[in-house]
């Protein structure tokens, strides 16, 4: 028996967008190359109001021993200045800490200012907390950008958003509106979804931060009614009437940062599970996932235990009565899931592990 992995199904939507119903829906590669030039457009646009280079000092306060250093403003960003710095400082750094306050590696610096670089393994615990969040934020983002990309065009996908980081719960999410009823993805499904991140951690690509005007925002989501109405909430509640964007590659998201220094600081990134929930907007799935940070190393038995853990559904940001009416529906889920991968297993042979080594790593 062959398994059709994706099957067609009506839209899992609210009636159009005004602002969407006079115009026909873009595919999702055609909108992520329309996210993406508008990026750059604006990006470049920002760029050339820079019109004289004006020099800063930036005062390294960190190891090897501190420094100043004669920096541009609004052009070098902290990893510009991690670049006189011995490389292992520069390769470790994942976010910045300018005047004492978080800052993205490739956010321009603004003025004169302090500037110390947070890791990992670093000794200070507000700044690990602060680079812990990071990680999973960034993680969240690459995994919008992994789902965005895994279905063919004619299957719509529309990001929602996804929580604020909750280490504790056991792996980083993404909620998403799917135009596929019913869709239960196999252990293979999950690996493919997860491994389109792990090429890309091979490129070390970077997060570029765009600070826009909500115009600007809703020229790039228009296309996605759940980004387009959240641009007004995110820039009323900034401090400029603004609304911070993140590019990864070729994906765009938006995100109030800051994010992690590049792909190459993400290792071991897995989708394990997705989970179906009703909202007063229709049927959402919630995608789940864990990564660890390439700068440690873990037995692939911790990593195993780790996807266990991230198995069951995160709550996080949930109200209390979208998962208590998913019990009964999350145990025929898992069963269901159980045994189409006993079969699967028994048919082709192709899944990662037999069965039992399956349950013990499960």
């Amino acid at each position: 028996m062959v398994r059709k992995s994706i099957h067609l199904a009506h839209l899992v939507i609210q009636q159009p967008c005004k602002h969407l119903s006079s115009n026909p829906r873009l595919s999702n590669t055609e909108a992520i190359a329309k996210r993406n030039t508008l990026f750059s457009n604006e990006k470049s646009r920002q760029a050339s109001l820079v019109t004289r280079v004006t020099k800063i000092k930036v005062k390294y306060e960190g190891t090897p021993k501190p420094c100043t250093m004669i920096m541009n403003k609004d052009m070098s960003t902290p990893y510009d200045c991690a670049k006189h710095l011995p490389e292992p400082i520069r390769k470790r750094a994942v976010i910045a800490y300018v005047d004492g306050k978080p800052w993205d590696m490739h956010r321009p610096l603004e003025d004169d200012c302090t500037l110390n670089l947070a890791h990992f393994k670093d000794p200070n615990k507000a700044w690990i907390n602060m680079v812990n969040k990071a990680f999973w934020r960034s993680c969240s983002f690459l995994l919008g950008y992994a789902i965005e990309r895994a279905f063919k065009d004619e299957h719509h996908v529309l990001l929602h958003s996804w929580p604020a980081p909750a280490i504790e719960s056991g792996s980083f999410v993404y909620d998403v509106a799917l135009s596929v009823a019913n869709w239960r993805p196999r252990h293979e499904e999950c690996r493919i979804l997860g491994s389109s991140v792990q090429r890309l951690t091979y490129f070390s690509e970077t997060f570029e931060r765009l600070e826009v005007d909500a115009g600007v925002a809703k020229q790039m989501f228009e296309d996605n009614k759940f980004k387009y109405e959240q641009v007004d909430h995110v820039a009323a509640a900034s401090k400029h009437g603004t609304v911070i964007l993140y590019r990864c590659g070729d994906h765009v998201d938006m995100s109030c940062g800051p994010m992690i220094a590049n792909t190459s600081q993400v290792t071991h990134f897995n989708v394990v599970s997705v989970h179906p929930f009703e909202t007063p907007i229709g049927l959402m799935q919630r995608f789940q996932g864990v990564a660890i940070p390439s700068f440690f190393t873990m037995s692939p038995f911790a990593r195993n235990v780790l996807k266990k853990r991230a198995l069951a559904m995160n709550t996080t940001g949930l109200p209390q009565e979208a998962t208590q009416t998913l019990e009964d529906a999350e145990a025929n889920l898992a069963k269901a899931k159980e045994e189409e991968e006993n079969v699967d297993h028994d048919e082709n042979n192709q899944h990662d592990y037999t069965p039992k080594e399956h349950q013990a790593a499960q």
